[in-house]
């Protein structure tokens, strides 16, 4: 696990929670692409972190449902994977803390959870992307932003550019 605290500037932090955007739709940021507006800007930043290239990545905001369940994000976002371009990590930025609860704990249905880690705000984490991950119940608003940087476009997706930027229905619940 990898946590940056007071991860962007302020002015940077101020312009993503005036930032008006869709919370249900992924967004797809080339790794070439334009800065479009605070969400690309903050995907941007995070390549830096990768070992390997990528051609783009995936953003979504969380606004997680009282029971989240376990996941993995590749898994969201494919039925068949080549295990040969598998993404490195899962990127979550933290815009709001929740009044209470809202840690992320990794491991799954049959692993023992030792360790959970709390939502702050400014606050990028990030992990192995073939980690099984959830959100524990939390009161309040607790918003995060999932990213992930893919080596070929997720296949539940048309073929993306590593110059464009686009907006495209989630297809996971």
């Amino acid at each position: 696990m990898n946590i940056i605290d007071d991860y962007l500037p302020q002015e940077q932090v101020d312009a993503l929670d005036n930032l008006t955007i869709e919370y249900s739709k992924v967004h797809w940021i080339g790794a070439k692409s334009e800065s479009v507006n605070p969400l690309t800007d903050l995907v941007h930043s995070t390549y830096q972190y990768l070992t390997t290239p990528a051609l783009g990545a995936t953003a979504w905001y969380n606004v997680r449902p009282i029971d989240p369940v376990w996941h993995c994000d590749i898994q969201s976002y494919n039925d068949k994977y080549p295990a040969d371009n598998l993404p490195e990590n899962t990127f979550l930025y933290y815009m709001r803390e929740p009044d209470s609860g809202g840690n992320l704990e990794i491991g799954g249905q049959k692993w023992v959870v030792t360790r959970s880690w709390p939502p702050r705000k400014n606050r990028l984490m990030y992990f192995d992307a073939i980690l099984t991950h959830r959100v524990q119940p939390y009161t309040g608003n607790r918003v995060s932003i999932g990213i992930v940087w893919w080596k070929i476009t997720p296949d539940r997706y048309e073929e993306q550019s590593i110059d464009e930027y686009n907006v495209m229905e989630r297809v996971w619940k």
